[in-house]
């Protein structure tokens, strides 16, 4: 158990944890008269920026370390959705209203939550793909929230139900919102979602109580069926699953007792336990390592998983087999170029475990440039060579030149084109005649990723 601390004031409220064990949530700073969004990392604990005003909260990230939340504005006349990155937020806007709040992001990027439309007249659910945000609609009732989003574009939540201000769950497919409706009672409400499909949250049951809810393709179920009986636990509501079954739910004892649960599926025999990219990003053309671990050595002439991705610069197998008696397995993902980033997840299964993990695919940039010679004469000409990370695709890469000193050195062209297929080009350097020994950099620079090489000019 680790103590996160706080901002300067007494209470911290932690709200999402990423594989990484990257936390976010809110801090009060001194005083305790407001809260500002914090991400801990690496042991150190420090606030996120607002959107001008004194309030934020991060309720959500992904593991390539975005974060989304919601902050004021100076006037504290509205509150927005934001993605937060770098520490600095990025104003999501609304859906016309004056607030809205992100509660998920996915790992290729997809942001949901909740806004108020047009005077603030109805609040909705809405996705925003990094340039728009859209309307996700409700069950027909006024109101409708985004909770959560899955590595295949899922979302769930909670939508009033015709006119009678009945909440039920449901899932959006990106196109469609389908009412899940409840195992019993009148109301419901999805929390929690994972790669597989599987779906939880709470219903109200025909006696007024709460129960937690479980929503797989046999459809809803209440919760309490399927545990042990004799445990004397009644699970209240879940709020989240992982891609390995695992729940995380409150629930409580006939004393009243009441506890947060973490709930496992019963595994029969070996399992896939573990699914673990070495990198999230990589360069389009170059290849990544993936590794799958089960629960225990592979049986008998091996262990299968099926493996599938949604980015179509990708390649994976569609198999992959555990040797027998071996725990794990890597294989290679390979990738071609692309011009702008893709991204989307990886996907390895087993029956009825799907393990998901978050893959982002970038435009190639430089690998090296080099001078020659390093020290020259003022007035001559150096030679430059820039080299990709890989051979220039699908089209042509243009690197930039720049020169630390341009009133000593400069590169005769301010940009360079690598044709496709190559993965290499020169350029010269001219210099002017200086006075002392003097010393620059000449940095190239291809999709925001640069190398640099310092040139010394002599008298």
């Amino acid at each position: 158990m680790q103590d996160i601390g706080t901002l300067g004031g007494n209470n911290t409220y932690p709200f999402d944890v990423n594989r990484y064990g990257t936390v976010v949530g809110y801090s009060n700073p001194f005083g305790d008269v407001v809260g500002r969004a914090f991400i801990f990392k690496n042991g150190s604990l420090r606030a996120l920026g607002t959107l001008g005003g004194q309030v934020s909260q991060a309720s959500g990230l992904n593991d390539s370390g975005q974060i989304v939340g919601w902050s004021d504005n100076a006037a504290r006349t509205w509150y927005h959705a934001a993605l937060f990155e770098n520490g600095v937020p990025r104003d999501l806007g609304t859906l016309g209203g004056t607030r809205s709040e992100a509660y998920a992001i996915s790992e290729s990027g997809i942001v949901v939550g909740r806004s108020y439309t047009g005077n603030d007249a109805a609040l909705h659910a809405f996705s925003f793909d990094g340039v728009n945000m859209h309307d996700l609609g409700t069950l027909g009732g006024p109101e409708s929230i985004a909770y959560a989003i899955n590595e295949f574009g899922l979302i769930i939540g909670t939508a009033q139900s015709g006119g009678n201000g009945v909440f039920h769950a449901y899932v959006h497919d990106g196109i469609t919102m389908r009412d899940l409706g409840t195992p019993g009672g009148t109301q419901s409400s999805a929390y929690g979602i994972n790669a597989r499909g599987t779906i939880v949250g709470e219903f109200q049951t025909p006696d007024f109580d709460r129960h937690a809810f479980l929503n797989d393709d046999a459809g809803m179920h209440d919760l309490n069926d399927l545990i042990d009986t004799t445990s004397g636990w009644v699970i209240k509501d879940a709020r989240g699953i992982n891609d390995r079954g695992q729940i995380a739910a409150n629930g409580c004892l006939p004393t009243n007792e009441c506890r947060a649960l973490r709930l496992d599926p019963i595994q029969l025999g070996v399992s896939l336990a573990r699914f673990k990219l070495k990198a999230s990003v990589i360069a389009g053309c170059s290849s990544g390592t993936a590794t799958v671990t089960l629960s225990g050595p592979a049986p008998k002439g091996g262990f299968v998983l099926n493996v599938g991705d949604n980015l179509s610069s990708v390649s994976t197998p569609q198999q992959v087999v555990v040797a027998e008696g071996a725990l794990s397995k890597s294989f290679a993902i390979k990738t071609a170029p692309v011009l702008s980033h893709e991204r989307g997840s990886v996907t390895v299964s087993n029956g009825d475990i799907v393990l998901a993990h978050g893959l982002s695919v970038r435009p190639m940039g430089i690998a090296s440039i080099s001078l020659s010679p390093l020290t020259q004469k003022g007035g001559k000409s150096v030679a430059g060579t820039v080299t990709l990370e890989c051979k220039a695709g699908p089209g042509p890469i243009s690197v930039a030149l720049a020169s630390s000193n341009t009133t000593v050195a400069n590169p005769s062209s301010p940009v360079v084109q690598i044709p496709a297929g190559t993965q290499s080009a020169g350029f010269m350097v001219t210099t002017r005649k200086v006075s002392t020994r003097t010393p620059l950099t000449i940095t190239a620079t291809a999709n925001t990723l640069s190398a640099n090489k310092q040139l010394t000019v002599t008298p």
